[in-house]
């Protein structure tokens, strides 16, 4: 069996838009790379595409910041169905997912059946950053690739935010390891706590990079916690706090669904700052995760954000 490593970079836009059946496209891929590794965790094949967009045309400004890609360097790109069709065939017939976090392989199952694309292949997948956190003793928090890097010793000179660099970035830290350990303990925590997780739809992720604080970025109405299916503000708001610079508010839509919003925010340089909104549906995976974290953060009043 081989590893899969993959990393994505993805774009989008508001309103969003739906197919003739319903679906949604959250975010469109721009890029895929993957690393492939053996049962020894030894690299042995790379894959990377820079993908065309057909729906969200207009790359984000924020988008271009942090990855550097712009339409100008997609407009050679190919065809999602073409790139999908030779990344299946890449990944050969016995596989498991590895990403750093929870998002890419959820993103990755929108694009296929926002586009009419088979997604029947997609394998399990576990979250290999929260295999570092559980065999580094440091579960319920989500550390940077970069720090796990710095954790493991390893040097690199990649670019990070660049799909194929991140993949492989990753492989590294994951052959630092014991992959079968984690893939068991995920098993025996059944996904709540732990990476291996149904693939869970309708997370929405923005980010912008105009505001210096949490506070700033809710009185301006970024981080403002909305229903993703009509924009309407989420009712009956719990708000908590699991770190300095993150909170999640724990709400609902009367028209549609229970919401848990994650709002980050982080100092990237004396001048810049990083302001992280993701929106997911409550669904049973996800709400046993939730029903987790917030158990261990603290509640707070939204003024006191």
């Amino acid at each position: 069996m081989d590893y899969i490593v993959l990393d994505m970079e993805w774009n989008d836009t508001s309103p969003k838009s739906k197919n003739d059946k319903g679906i949604m496209l959250n975010h469109e891929i721009i890029q895929m790379g993957a690393a492939k590794m053996d049962p020894r965790l030894k690299i042995t094949d790379t894959f990377k595409a820079n993908i065309k967009p057909r729906v969200y045309e207009k790359i984000r400004e924020d988008v271009t910041e942090l990855t550097g890609i712009t339409a100008g360097s997609l407009s050679g790109g190919r065809r999602v169905y073409d790139v999908m069709d030779e990344f299946r065939e890449w990944c050969g017939d016995d596989y498991i997912f590895l990403t750093w976090g929870s998002e890419d392989i959820p993103v990755l199952k929108n694009n296929l059946d926002y586009f009419g694309i088979d997604s029947s292949w997609l394998a399990f997948y576990f979250n290999a950053q929260a295999m570092f956190n559980m065999q580094t003793e440091n579960k319920g928090r989500a550390f940077s690739l970069e720090y796990a890097m710095e954790f493991c010793g390893i040097k690199e000179e990649r670019k990070m935010h660049d799909a194929l660099n991140d993949a492989v970035c990753t492989a590294k830290v994951c052959a630092k390891f014991d992959i079968e350990e984690s893939i068991a303990r995920c098993d025996e925590y059944s996904g709540t706590e732990f990476g291996k997780l149904d693939v869970p739809m309708n997370m929405r992720r923005e980010i912008s990079f105009g505001f210096g604080s949490m506070r700033e970025a809710l009185d301006r109405g970024f981080a403002v916690p909305v229903c993703p299916e009509c924009g309407a503000e989420i009712e009956d708001v719990i708000w908590y706090r699991v770190s300095g610079e993150k909170v999640i508010a724990d709400g609902y839509c009367p028209k549609h669904s229970d919401y848990a919003v994650v709002i980050t925010h982080r100092k990237l340089s004396a001048a810049n700052s990083e302001t992280v909104k993701s929106t997911y549906t409550i669904d049973r995976i996800n709400e046993a995760y939730f029903n987790f974290v917030e158990d261990r953060a603290e509640v707070i009043s939204r003024e006191e954000i």
